[in-house]
């Protein structure tokens, strides 16, 4: 359905029969398929193509902080419901109000991590960030940070180990692996994340990602899927709403595979 590369038409072409992924011409498709609920196959893509997409759609505009801020939103949203949505959110329930724990890693996916806390801050869940190299920005974490330390009381920043709570945590949501780059976790983070016994929601991850046998229950991804291991857990697929003339100047013939949904789960084949 998604992805080829002629060399005759210089294309990729969308289609739903199982691509032959040792043919040549699919220079851009790499593993295995995966399909969503509907039936739809989508190829696994590299990460070479993943951030030519990304790429040319900031050059026309729609910058990295408008696709952070998209994806931050879907966390939200994910995070919302796994807490318990409108019922752990009632006046009523403040003797057990939700609380989130956001790690951060200094590139793309931990600046959507902090994005997203701003967002649950907004929604009046607790939160607390953490940083795993706070002597390391970069601008868009760095942009994100800035807002968010706006959240007021009961939001949290910190890069102390100590200070991340052990106890009353709904989820946590890592910022620690990113489609961008290997992953890099103290082994005190992982330590943490291993002993607490809540679901972890990783944000765009890279294909191995967090490593050190941290189990992962979902993962948001964007554009299209990597070729991931199974330790991302449960995919989930965001829109970034990228205009399809982004991929049509790309040479990718490409139809939207969300529907009436902002983000769709994928199954591996």
């Amino acid at each position: 359905m998604f992805y080829r590369v002629t060399h005759s038409h210089s294309d990729q072409i969308l289609q739903q029969d199982v691509l032959d992924v040792n043919d040549p011409g699919y220079e851009y498709v790499t593993g295995y398929e995966y399909v969503t609920d509907t039936g739809l196959k989508l190829p696994c893509i590299s990460v070479e193509l993943k951030k030519k997409i990304l790429t040319y759609a900031e050059d026309v505009g729609l910058g990295f902080e408008r696709q952070n801020e998209t994806m931050a939103r879907a966390a939200t949203e994910m995070t919302l419901q796994l807490i318990g949505g409108a019922h752990r959110l009632s006046g009523d329930n403040r003797h057990q109000w939700p609380r989130v724990v956001v790690l951060a890693g200094p590139h793309r996916s931990g600046a959507i991590a902090v994005g997203a806390a701003r967002a649950l801050a907004s929604h009046d869940v607790n939160t607390l960030v953490f940083l795993t190299e706070p002597d390391v920005f970069t601008a868009p974490l760095a942009h994100e940070l800035a807002s968010h330390r706006l959240s007021g009381p009961g939001h949290k920043v910190t890069s102390n180990v100590q200070d991340l709570p052990t106890d009353n945590i709904d989820l946590i949501i890592s910022g620690l692996s990113s489609y961008e780059c290997d992953s890099y976790v103290r082994r005190e983070v992982v330590n943490y994340m291993n002993d607490q016994k809540v679901p972890v929601l990783s944000l765009d991850p890279n294909k191995q990602g967090i490593g050190h046998n941290v189990s992962v229950k979902y993962s948001i991804i964007s554009v299209l899927p990597l070729s991931y291991s199974k330790c991302n857990g449960q995919l989930y697929l965001c829109n970034l709403a990228l205009p399809n003339g982004i991929y049509k100047d790309l040479h990718i013939q490409y139809r939207s595979p969300f529907g009436a949904k902002f983000i769709i789960p994928l199954h591996r084949k």
